[in-house]
């Protein structure tokens, strides 16, 4: 949050520092420098920018370098800082008594580069109205030369205004097109935009009373009635004036002149529009021949510093006094120097137009460079943009894939676990089903000893236990007979005998010295002998003795298969086969009994063929049955050993 809040604190001081001069253009382009002042005072808290903006406004307040300090700020810093400097220097070369305007018009065009660099409207504004003042001094002055500065300060205008742009854009085209000595031409072409310029009443309306710019706009409503008095416009222009004769326009005009006169004398900030509008005054009575009023004015216009546009035109003026007078050798002395002193003046203002349109090219080529940099910048920019999007499309499909690789790792690791975890069951099961089969198979072996001593010994210990009682009998009557002692010593020894072959067939030395074959073969005479069955024992390989451990189970299983024949096969012969080869023991037990169909395996659960499978495949081992009805039974055991 504090973070944020910083963020927000940077961003608004960035754009106050951006536009708090703003103001203080405004009060410039209204040539309100008081207030202009009162906001530089205010707002401003660098140094070098107070300075320039506080030299730009004495000078454009006073009219003359005279009053400005000798020091100007270093042409450094910022590009607003080198603005300013360019626009004082020019400020200054246009007020100085060599009145070098060429010069001046140099840096003006230096500050509207910079302003068109920092595309900034408002700069570009207060740069265009330097350049428009001072091309506006000349009477004669192409339209090719200042109509590019009017037609940008009227697309800026277009753009965005204010109060004073607008009345400014109206002077400038009254200005420019209202010249009283401009091509003969120039008269159709003010008389094209008089519909134009006759809102100015209205202006003058909405326009305050001390507003600065009043006495210009009173100026150039004096100059249009002027025009339409004595000028040569045509009928369809003068049809405009239809209900103003020309003393009407003559009264019209003489009053808007005072006006502006009196309005610029109070306001203390306008000497050149005071001696404008007096000049004006003179000139409009001398041409109606009031000689008298006409002199009384150029009596008080003498009174003002002279300047050499205002020296030739005084001359020019008395000269045609004092011709309207008769006084020809004045007249002629005065219009001698009038003429002396428009050489010079057109000298200078050629080598100005000269200077401007020079300027102008260099203008143009400069725009021209610069607009194929900022196109250049534009398009790096949108080659960037495009970059940084291509870039973060980039990043996120990255991010997708990596999220998507993550998921599927998840996915297969939880596949990987469950599938561990069927694996783990399954072994489980299968350790659970062994196991079940052990017991089973333990508990089948405890059922058919259980079923032999009952079927084999319990009669036989029946008999004895008759016999044993018949004796006690005949001892307790004394009527002892000896033959009942050798029935009963034949009964126990026919016991015995049972109970010693119980014995070799449940275990029959597997665990003694000898090892699996002999514990085969002595099994397989055994049930030879008790059940009358032929039984062939073949072996090969088995040099050495086995896991003690394989060795019991292999024994068990091969007797359980024999138990299988004795129950279920009625055979006559069985072949048991032992073979060890490159470490694989095969067993392989065949009979010649009735055997079965495999589709009936699952049926004979009596057999327990399930629990031998399961025994072996505990073992690593395998387990094949190959039976069919009537062609005996093929069973063969595989175990690594």
């Amino acid at each position: 949050m504090k973070k944020l809040f910083s963020l927000i604190i940077f961003l608004l001081s960035f754009w106050t520092y951006a536009t708090d001069y703003n103001s203080i253009l405004y009060y410039f382009k209204k040539e309100d420098f008081i207030n202009a002042d009162i906001e530089i005072n205010r707002q401003l808290k660098d140094k070098q920018l107070k300075e320039q903006f506080s030299c730009l406004s004495k000078l454009l307040r006073y009219r003359t370098h005279n009053q400005i300090i000798d020091r100007l700020p270093q042409n450094e810093g910022a590009n607003l800082n080198k603005l300013l400097n360019n626009l004082i220097i020019g400020y200054q070369l246009s007020y100085s008594d060599e009145k070098n305007n060429g010069d001046a018009f140099k840096y003006f065009s230096k500050a509207l580069k910079i302003a068109y660099k920092e595309q900034n409207d408002e700069l570009t504004k207060i740069s265009l109205i330097a350049i428009l003042n001072l091309l506006r001094k000349y009477i004669t002055i192409e339209e090719n030369i200042y109509k590019p500065y009017l037609e940008h300060f009227e697309l800026l205008i277009k753009n965005k205004s204010d109060d004073v742009d607008l009345i400014l854009l109206k002077l400038y085209k009254s200005y420019f097109y209202s010249k009283e000595h401009v091509k003969k031409e120039a008269d159709e072409h003010y008389c094209s935009i008089v519909a134009e310029l006759n809102d100015f009443e209205d202006l003058v309306k909405k326009t305050p009373s001390d507003h600065p710019l009043l006495p210009y706009i009173y100026y150039e409503l004096g100059i249009r009635y002027k025009f339409f008095r004595f000028g040569n416009a045509s009928k369809n222009c003068q049809l405009i004036f239809n209900n103003c004769d020309s003393s009407c326009q003559f009264n019209n005009a003489i009053n808007e002149f005072k006006k502006s006169y009196s309005l610029a004398k109070k306001l203390h900030n306008h000497p050149d529009l005071e001696s404008s509008s007096l000049w004006q005054i003179a000139d409009m009575y001398c041409r109606n021949n009031d000689i008298e009023r006409s002199k009384e004015k150029v009596a008080l216009l003498l009174k003002f510093n002279q300047k050499r546009r205002d020296s030739f035109d005084n001359h020019y003026l008395i000269s045609r006094i004092a011709e309207k007078e008769k006084q020809y050798e004045k007249a002629f002395f005065h219009l001698g120097r009038a003429v002396t002193l428009d050489y010079k003046l057109k000298a200078k203002q050629n080598s100005f137009i000269s200077t401007v349109i020079t300027e102008n090219n260099n203008l143009d080529r400069w725009k021209t460079n610069f607009n194929n940099a900022d196109n250049k910048r534009i398009r790096n920019k949108k080659y960037l943009f495009l970059s940084l999007i291509l870039l973060a499309l980039a990043i996120i499909i990255g991010y997708l894939l990596y999220k998507n690789t993550k998921r599927k790792q998840r996915i297969a690791e939880q596949e990987k676990a469950l599938a561990a975890e069927r694996a783990n069951n399954i072994l489980n099961n299968q350790k659970l089903a062994i196991i079940d089969a052990m017991v089973s198979g333990q508990e089948k072996e405890r059922a058919r000893l259980a079923s032999d001593l009952h079927d084999n010994i319990g009669n036989t210990m029946t008999s004895i236990k008759f016999y044993v009682e018949h004796l006690e009998q005949q001892i307790n009557e004394k009527t002892f007979n000896p033959s009942l002692i050798d029935n009963l010593k034949k009964l126990v020894s026919e016991a015995a005998t049972k109970i010693r072959g119980i014995s070799h067939e449940k275990n029959t030395g597997v665990f003694a010295k000898e090892g699996l074959l002999i514990a085969i073969k002595r099994l397989s005479k055994v049930v030879e002998k008790n059940h009358h069955i032929t039984i062939n024992v073949w072996d090969y390989g088995l040099d050495k003795r086995i896991e003690n451990r394989i060795e019991l189970t292999l024994f068990r299983i091969i007797q359980e298969l024999l138990t299988n024949i004795i129950k279920h096969s009625n055979a006559s012969e069985v072949s048991i086969s032992l073979t060890n080869h490159d470490n694989i023991l095969n067993i392989m037990v065949e009979d010649n009994g009735v055997g079965f169909h495999l589709k009936d395996l699952k049926l004979k659960e009596g057999m327990g063929l399930k629990s031998i499978e399961l025994r072996i495949e505990k073992l690593g081992g395998s387990v094949e049955i190959d039976s069919y009805p009537n062609n005996g039974t093929t069973i063969i055991i595989d175990i690594p050993i």
